[in-house]
């Protein structure tokens, strides 16, 4: 164990939140709050990526986490609450990318049937988004269909979606 997180505190691996670690702005009952995934090329640093509940303002943000600091267990950096995205559902999830070294992270915008897929590499993450429409709309007017959750296979060639109450799983090829 490293660190973990619920979206709005990261605690360091002896259950305390880390000193810089509280105040993340995920949202306090979104069904996929926090994913969090090494940055590639560095051996300590981490973003975790948190979401807002449906359609909230804070959206998709992310804060970069680095192990060396507070004594080796781990700190929130300055690159805190960075934000990228809103208009969101409650969908996040993050898969290795076909090259084995960068991560693609995935969210469902609200309102649409459009996926939003940020790829992240030893640069940072690229902020403009590989978008995709397929599926059903994820409407705020049936905000059922904004709850629910999404992963990605272990080999990253297809993504599920759980679409909340409505009794609905769609299967999506992705090219990782």
């Amino acid at each position: 164990l490293l660190f973990y997180s619920d979206g709005q505190t990261v605690w360091n691996r002896q259950h305390t939140a880390m000193p810089n670690g509280t105040g993340l702005l995920g949202g306090i009952t979104c069904t996929q709050v926090a994913v969090i995934v090494p940055k590639p090329g560095s051996p300590h640093l981490y973003y975790e990526f948190t979401l807002d509940d449906t359609g909230g303002l804070n959206g998709l943000c992310y804060s970069v986490i680095d192990m060396t600091l507070d004594g080796g267990f781990g700190d929130v950096t300055s690159e805190k609450n960075v934000f990228v995205r809103n208009n969101l559902t409650e969908k996040l999830t993050a898969v290795s990318h076909a090259n084995g070294i960068d991560y693609w992270i995935a969210v469902h915008e609200n309102g649409s049937d459009a996926f939003n897929v940020y790829l992240l590499t030893a640069a940072g993450l690229d902020t403009n988004a590989v978008v995709s429409n397929a599926g059903i709309v994820h409407s705020n007017t049936q905000i059922q269909n904004t709850y629910g959750q999404m992963k990605f296979s272990p080999c990253g060639d297809r993504l599920a979606l759980a679409a909340g109450y409505l009794n609905t799983v769609e299967i999506f090829h992705f090219d990782n």
